[in-house]
């Protein structure tokens, strides 16, 4: 046997390996997969089975937040000149799509996810073109262009329906249009849209997407001034949340909640929220994500030290990653921060 060929054998094992493995891959052997995917995406014979993997593996980067390494990888495939199949070519795209809409580069986003489009639409490949949209209306929620984004959530849905097995697509598109309604300030849109996506995500299994939806309900509740329903919410989704380990999305919910009990006046929740919104590993990581958070977090601890210069440093720091990012929630939750410390 030529050394070529073990070495197709050995990236092809490695690849099936892990597929089998991807509902349970533990965080240690994540730069393992990445390498893996990495491999198989250099080779014609083995892309369809690297770009499998890197979709499986989407819960995973999620838990972990290095979208940037992931988006290094796949964006330098997406640029080459290679033949590949056309499912192979949607799904790239709309993976990378996907993962530049999570670090807030839109542009780059909506160029990968439009092709996609474009391209699954004119072949007449459903899934992907359902995908295409579910990403686009993302991606034209995040640049705040809610018609647009709602016209392709509605339109992902309506792919998705042609479909067996639409639960989980149905319910991610349904959040996402939540959220579209929710930042155009259209709060009963938004409740029936979160609330239709937890009718298709209670029995799923899907602990994420249904503490996704709850998180939502609750922040629609605290909107409207229905403070005790909301924290019920909040504690619930913290459990679905907590059950898959996702840290970026638990800390957000904390700081949501630990926000919203401080004012309550609740400091001491707020305190504890806040705690337990913070991970050590953060402390020392230079990614201007993880910054954010922390800035975020000990800027509202120093508000309630009594450290309000602090404070204002902090959420300054906070407030410019969160606008560069268009990530609304989070911005709203520094932008109050820093005004009660000015104050």
């Amino acid at each position: 046997m030529d050394i070529s060929h073990q070495f197709f054998e050995s990236v092809n094992a490695n690849l099936g390996y892990w597929i089998e493995k991807s509902k349970e891959i533990p965080l240690k052997d994540h730069a393992n997969v990445l390498r893996g995917v990495d491999f198989g995406l250099k080779l014609g014979e083995t892309f369809s089975k690297a770009i499998d993997l890197a979709i499986r593996s989407y819960p995973l980067v999620e838990r972990i937040g290095n979208f940037w390494d992931w988006i290094r990888v796949l964006e330098k495939q997406a640029n080459s000149q290679k033949d590949r199949l056309p499912e192979d070519d949607c799904n790239l795209d709309i993976l990378l799509g996907l993962f530049l809409v999570r670090v807030g580069e839109h542009r780059r986003a909506g160029r990968y996810l439009m092709k996609a489009y474009d391209h699954a639409s004119r072949l007449g490949m459903v899934k992907q073109t359902g995908d295409a949209c579910y990403g686009l209306c993302l991606y034209y929620w995040g640049v705040k262009k809610f018609e647009k984004a709602e016209q392709f959530g509605l339109e992902a849905l309506t792919h998705y329906r042609t479909l067996d097995q639409i639960e989980f697509p149905m319910g991610e598109a349904l959040n996402a249009l939540g959220m579209v309604a929710f930042s155009r300030k259209d709060y009963t849109k938004a409740e029936s849209f979160f609330l239709e996506a937890q009718d298709i995500g209670e029995g799923l299994g899907k602990e994420l997407l249904f503490g996704r939806i709850l998180n939502n309900l609750a922040m629609v509740k605290e909107t409207i001034g229905e403070y005790k329903d909301a924290l019920e919410l909040f504690g619930q989704a913290a459990e679905f949340i907590k059950s898959v380990g996702n840290t970026i999305d638990l800390c957000r919910l904390e700081v949501t909640r630990g926000v919203l009990h401080y004012k309550l006046g609740n400091i001491e929740n707020a305190q504890s929220a806040f705690q337990r919104a913070v991970y050590p590993e953060w402390e020392d990581d230079l990614s201007p994500i993880y910054r954010a958070w922390v800035s975020l977090i000990r800027g509202y601890v120093c508000l309630i030290d009594g450290e309000r210069e602090e404070a204002i440093e902090l959420f300054q720091i906070s407030v410019a990653y969160w606008e560069r990012v268009d990530d609304e929630q989070m911005l709203e939750c520094a932008l109050s921060g820093l005004t009660e410390a000015k104050g």
